[in-house]
């Protein structure tokens, strides 16, 4: 079987074409009316041998030359080749039609083709997205740090932070690029705006899908720890992360934006401890995925 029907058109086409140019004429000169009565009156007889005798000097039809010697009679002859142009101009009329019909139906099969292939086309494309990776924030991780330092400037008794991200999608996400930044502003300032800086240090990494990641660690000294816990000072904290899918070149960024969100201290279930209980709020405009 042939998978184009483009074929199917073209074959019946060619068809039907042949079909039409090998119908064969209606009218034969065994079809003509008799010419009258089988007994000719003397007058008869007489105008025939006169036409008789005039075809002598006159040259044969183009019909009687095709066979046609039985035309006794210029005014059948006449007839003869009226009705054969009438039926040649009938058959090209068929033609004519077939040949429309058929190119119209070829037209419907070009038109049909190229919806199956546009809808085919974004079939695949919902397929790459289905399939994609997708990098998506899964809040802060946190833990109270007796000592560290911050930017090189050491510090006690403070608040480390780190962002949390999964890869929530069905391929692995490559080329994988974590930042994480935070700022203190007071307790009535505005959301803070926050410039991307490439890390000096790219994470170049693969992450699998369902598998979860952190950004290097942020931290607030003693004195930044106090007033967020006194609530006379706000932190935010911006992340944004980089990474390309297995299906294109492009270049995919999530990044989100929120306030730490200090709620006292609970008990560790695992340690036994006392530690941070602290949300995240996503706020302001930096928080978007592509």
């Amino acid at each position: 079987m042939l998978k184009n029907p483009l074929v199917y058109v073209w074959i019946a086409i060619v068809g039907a074409l042949m079909l039409a140019a090998n119908l064969p004429d209606r009218v034969t000169l065994d079809q003509l009316p008799p010419s009258g009565q089988a007994d000719r009156t003397a007058d008869d007889k007489d105008r025939a041998d006169r036409v008789a005798a005039t075809k002598k000097d006159v040259p044969k039809s183009s019909v009687q030359e095709q066979g046609c010697a039985t035309c006794n009679e210029h005014e059948k002859a006449d007839l003869y080749e009226q009705r054969r142009m009438a039926d040649a101009v009938e058959k090209q009329n068929l033609i004519n039609v077939v040949g429309s019909v058929l190119l119209a139906l070829s037209l419907v099969f070009t038109g049909w083709a190229a919806f199956a292939a546009a809808r085919a086309a974004s079939a695949a494309q919902a397929a790459v997205h289905t399939e994609r990776a997708w990098m998506s924030h899964v809040g802060l991780h946190t833990g109270n740090v007796v000592s560290g330092d911050i930017d090189g400037v050491p510090f006690k008794n403070g608040l480390m932070i780190r962002m949390g991200w999964q890869n929530t999608g069905r391929s692995p996400a490559i080329r994988t690029e974590a930042f994480i930044e935070h700022k203190m502003v007071g307790a009535g300032d505005p959301v803070p705006t926050f410039v991307y800086a490439p890390s000096r240090i790219p994470l170049s990494t693969s992450i699998g899908p369902g598998m979860t990641i952190t950004t290097a660690p942020r931290g607030l000294n003693e004195q930044e720890y106090i007033a967020l816990r006194g609530r006379t000072a706000k932190v935010y904290v911006y992340s944004r992360i980089a990474y390309f899918d297995v299906f294109t070149k492009v270049e995919r960024v999530t990044e989100a934006c929120g306030e730490v969100d200090y709620n006292g201290e609970v008990m560790d279930g695992r340690t036994g401890k006392m530690v941070p209980n602290i949300g995240f709020v996503p706020i302001g405009a930096q928080n978007s995925a592509s």
